[in-house]
């Protein structure tokens, strides 16, 4: 049997792998803020389990403004999809893996789509959107894409890169989910 200082001892950073996981959410020099950098409610390392925990990354308004600033018409258009398609398959928890979002862009789109051609101009999906121009839009927690904060959208609303529309779905359903689980006592 293990006893409490054997499990303390176990929670190391020098034990755990998931704490020593090397951040891989972008490449060198593209942005500071990564996965184990975000600050986090969770009282245990971030894993499988606990991912939902995790609360948006907080920008300061000058970078944000930055990142707002960088976003084309056609970035625009991409992050936009992408947003919208996170809301409609999966409004509980407003995030998707990488994976699924690539199936849902072969699935919903035609092939010469302009979003299609994007993709293929700027690199696969993950390089897209760990760009830190799209930290605006999306937060990245290993191989999944979140909706940004709420502060984080509004900036990029009021800066006419999204729709009020977009937003108040958004905000609706974090409310929703929000009186949900303290219905149920989270």
């Amino acid at each position: 049997q293990r006893d409490h200082r054997d499990r303390k001892r176990s929670l190391m950073p020098s034990d755990n792998p998931i704490i020593n996981a090397k951040d891989r959410t972008a490449n060198e020099g593209e942005h500071e803020l990564g996965p184990n950098q975000f600050p986090s409610k969770a009282e245990d390392p971030i894993g499988f389990d606990n991912l939902n925990y995790i609360s948006p990354p907080t920008i300061p308004p000058a970078r944000l403004a930055d990142c707002i600033k960088k976003i084309s018409s056609s970035d625009q258009k991409f992050a936009v999809w992408v947003l919208r398609c996170i809301i409609e398959e999966n409004p509980d928890r407003l995030s998707l893996p990488f994976g699924e979002i690539i199936k849902l862009m072969q699935k919903k789109l035609p092939t010469g789509h302009e979003l299609h051609q994007y993709r293929s101009m700027y690199g696969n999906l993950e390089q897209i959107l760990k760009k830190e121009k799209f930290l605006c839009y999306f937060q990245i927690v290993e191989n999944i894409v979140k909706l940004a904060g709420d502060g984080e959208l509004k900036t990029t609303v009021d800066a006419g890169k999204m729709s009020r529309e977009d937003l108040a779905k958004v905000i609706a359903l974090r409310k929703a989910r929000a009186e949900k689980e303290k219905a149920c006592g989270y």
